[in-house]
Formats: C-alpha cells, structure tokens, sequence
C-alpha cells in the first residue's frame, strides 16, 4: 500500500471517530429546559403524587391539571429554564395544598 493511500484511509477512519464521539457526547447531554410537556408530565407527576396530569405548552412554559389521590384538583405551573438545563413547578389545590418543586439533570 503506498503513502498516499495509507494517508487517505486514516483520514477517513480519524472523521469517523470523531463523528462517533461528537454522537456520543450530544447524546448524553439532554437540556431537560427543552423538553416537551409529555416528558415534563410524568416526572411532576411523581413529585406530587398526581394522576392523569396533562400539560399544555404556553408563553411562559407549561400548564395543566390533575388529581391527587384524595380527590383534590391540582392546577400545575410549570416554568422552562433552558439556560440551567432545569424546569420548575408551582402546584395548588383546589382545598389550599401548595407546593413548589424543580428538576435537573447534572
């Protein structure tokens, strides 16, 4: 094999593992801050301890209801923080429970 052809293959071989790296490295990395309310649900959701919670995007981030095991009727706010990969949320109930809760992957 000459120099020249030598030199071509590792060429070709050094993108491709730089095209594999740079993969895996973005797709390790997801900005929670981003994400759409049908992965935001289930994760407050469980913080609250809240059924059939759905959330509709707005200006300000999200919002939607839900309810907890005892009967009471959650209104949820749910704020996007994409510059901290983070979200956070308000919740209140229709017989006074309050509660404020956020989210992030480190």
């Amino acid at each position: 094999m000459t120099l020249q052809k030598r030199f071509k293959s590792n060429r070709i071989m050094v993108v491709l593992l730089f095209a594999f790296i740079a993969s895996l490295t973005t797709g390790c990395k997801q900005n929670v801050g981003t994400w759409p309310p049908e992965k935001v649900a289930p994760i407050v959701a469980k913080s609250l301890e809240i059924s059939d919670l759905s959330l509709v995007k707005t200006d300000a981030g999200m919002e939607g209801t839900g309810k907890r095991a005892d009967g009471e009727t959650m209104t949820v706010k749910v704020t996007q923080d994409s510059a901290n990969n983070k979200f956070s949320w308000e919740a209140k109930g229709d017989r006074g429970f309050f509660e404020a809760g956020s989210y992030a992957l480190q």
